[in-house]
């Protein structure tokens, strides 16, 4: 709080930023001054929230300030990796065939972000290897489901949806059975979507949803269903 009993918060908030400087800083506050919010920021506060306190933003801003703490903690990861120069699993690039710098760079890369359970953007011309560099990384990340890899161009929004998420029977004439989709197929894997750039807006939406809120829902279902596969999509 910014006016709290024995010592202002916005004396207290450089100390906590300068000796505690990973753990993000909200202010809650009843003081409902621009220049005050805008001195917050600058000071290194990750949100001012004014007071009553809506809950549902609270929450929310939580959520994002734990979110931005774990990325700022992945790039930490990943600059003290890159720095050094040997790869620790190079049998997982045994079947790509390069004495490139630039690819042994991009094998360092893929080691570092190995575990991570962000999704992969691959960008590279066709019949570079961009699946590939897909498989490395499902191979690295030592998950035990299937690499499933899909191509996506030229695929409308209604193949995509019943292609990616499935279909429940009776969801559309001659869907008389239930039908696994990609995505559960990939479940505890990797689900590698090609030719990403090709895809409807609508489609891109609906992927979208699932990147952020880890659900999707089957054609013909109103139950959502919880995904735990990692996405890797190439342009």
């Amino acid at each position: 709080d910014m006016y709290m009993p024995h010592i202002p918060g916005w004396e207290i908030l450089p100390t906590i930023i300068s000796d505690f400087p990973a753990v993000p800083v909200i202010i809650l506050t009843a003081m409902n001054e621009v220049n005050m919010a805008v001195e917050s920021m600058k000071r290194g506060a990750f949100d001012y929230i004014v007071k009553p306190v809506d809950d549902e933003r609270l929450v929310g801003t939580v959520r994002k300030a734990i979110e931005l703490n774990h990325i700022k903690s992945e790039n930490r990861r990943l600059r003290e990796y890159l720095l050094t120069d040997k790869l620790s699993h190079p049998e997982a690039f045994s079947h790509i065939i390069t004495e490139n710098s630039q690819m042994r760079s991009i094998f360092q890369y893929c080691e570092a972000i190995a575990s991570s359970p962000q999704p992969v953007l691959v960008t590279g011309e066709t019949g570079v290897g961009k699946e590939l560099v897909a498989e490395a990384l499902h191979k690295l990340s030592q998950r035990s489901g299937e690499f499933v890899p899909v191509n996506v161009a030229g695929v409308d929004d209604q193949l995509f949806s019943d292609t990616l998420f499935g279909h429940t029977k009776g969801a559309y004439t001659g869907a008389d059975r239930d039908r696994k989709g990609m995505i559960e197929q990939a479940n505890d894997g990797t689900l590698f979507l090609d030719e990403i750039g090709d895809l409807a807006m609508e489609s891109q939406v609906k992927l979208l949803r699932l990147l952020q809120e880890r659900k999707y829902y089957p054609i013909g279902s109103d139950v959502p269903r919880t995904c735990d596969c990692r996405v890797v999509v190439a342009t």
